[in-house]
């Protein structure tokens, strides 16, 4: 272990850094390729390398309310379909999508989180 731990890379995810913002860097995720997924409150994830290249940009929505399904979107943040699993879902938060056509999905008032496989 050092003595005294250096920085090794600053990545600038363009989110502001104020309170009052509603986009400022809340939440990220490290991929098993070294990337790194950045999000907060905006409606934007970005996905950066540990060098702070961005790669990509993906936008969400949450408009569902009612909390019980998954809006699915293209690349280009285009409304694909609804995800409603089997047993149901309610008011799913956070989303992680994983290998082989599967998501982990948080639910906001359960503290459960459901693995979904929604492509064959």
């Amino acid at each position: 272990m050092l003595e005294v731990p250096f920085m090794s890379s600053v990545i600038d995810t363009g989110l502001p850094a104020e309170k009052n913002q509603n986009m400022r860097l809340l939440d990220m995720a490290v991929t098993d390729d070294q990337k790194v997924w950045m999000g907060g409150d905006s409606r934007e994830l970005k996905l950066f390398d540990l060098q702070g290249h961005l790669h990509r940009t993906v936008t969400t929505t949450n408009n569902d309310y009612q909390g019980d399904k998954i809006h699915m979107l293209d690349r280009e943040g285009r409304f694909l379909r609804y995800i409603i699993p089997e047993g149901g879902i309610k008011l799913p938060r956070p989303v992680c999508m994983i290998e082989n056509g599967e998501m982990i999905v948080g639910e906001q008032n359960t503290g459960l989180a459901k693995r979904i496989k929604f492509l064959e």
